[in-house]
């Protein structure tokens, strides 16, 4: 996993386990040799969550632990759609992504609050490494809850969480990156959304699973590599004009 040598703290977040650190980078491609290294600080988000910045240009996932089993989809985390919208020319918008975690089994999953302890993590990368990235986002559950208590059971327990402008690197613009995640070849890009919580390491030990990650993972385009990443199953993005 790639760090940068001038951490000043780290936390177990969903998806990154660093906050209020300063991270080094290589130029990004078409930047320039000669241009000096990048020193970027993650920064809260206005509306919660932090923005990832020190992870801009970063080619690997720093998953804080190791990834779910290849062999089991119980529990699993699916992307069902997402899109790009803004409310006018003033708002450098937001990509909201709706997402559904199915129990796998007969047996209930209840996790934490807000999603795991620490809410989802978002990260778009595309061939010149992380594009826009932010962990601890706010969770609005679009299911019907019982008691408050957020529970894949019978029915898989569905929400959406939105990655703000505030969290894209320097050189990119929300919308085309949105754009590169449906794109083809060279230029496309993948998005992946983590939660993390031991009730999902427990889930798995119950079903004889693998029980060593509490992550769920789901991203789009699929990876086919990763049978247990929700990989997108049933996903689309929205309709072309929820993109513009």
């Amino acid at each position: 996993m790639r760090r940068g040598p001038v951490c000043a703290a780290a936390s177990v977040m969903a998806l990154w386990g660093v906050a209020g650190c300063a991270h080094t980078h290589e130029p990004l491609a078409g930047q320039g040799e000669n241009r000096p290294t990048a020193v970027r600080f993650d920064r809260a988000l206005d509306g919660g969550g932090t923005a990832a910045l020190s992870e801009c240009g970063a080619s690997a996932l720093p998953f804080p632990g190791p990834r779910p089993p290849k062999d089991s989809a119980t529990p699993q985390m699916v992307v069902r759609s997402y899109g790009y919208s803004s409310t006018g020319a003033h708002d450098a918008g937001r990509i909201t992504i709706n997402l559904s975690v199915a129990a796998g089994s007969a047996r209930a999953l209840v996790l934490s609050a807000p999603l795991g302890p620490e809410g989802p993590g978002i990260e778009i990368r595309g061939r010149d490494g992380v594009m826009a990235a932010a962990y601890g986002l706010p969770v609005k559950v679009t299911s019907r809850l019982a008691d408050g208590v957020l529970r894949a059971g019978t029915l898989p327990l569905e929400f959406e969480v939105a990655l703000p402008a505030a969290a894209t690197c320097p050189g990119h613009r929300l919308r085309d990156v949105m754009k590169s995640t449906t794109a083809s070849g060279g230029s496309s890009a993948t998005l992946t959304v983590t939660i993390s919580d031991p009730a999902i390491g427990r889930h798995r030990a119950a079903h004889g699973v693998d029980a060593s990650s509490d992550l769920l993972v789901a991203s789009w385009p699929p990876d086919p590599s990763a049978r247990a990443d929700g990989a997108g199953v049933g996903s689309r993005p929205f309709p072309s004009g929820a993109v513009g």
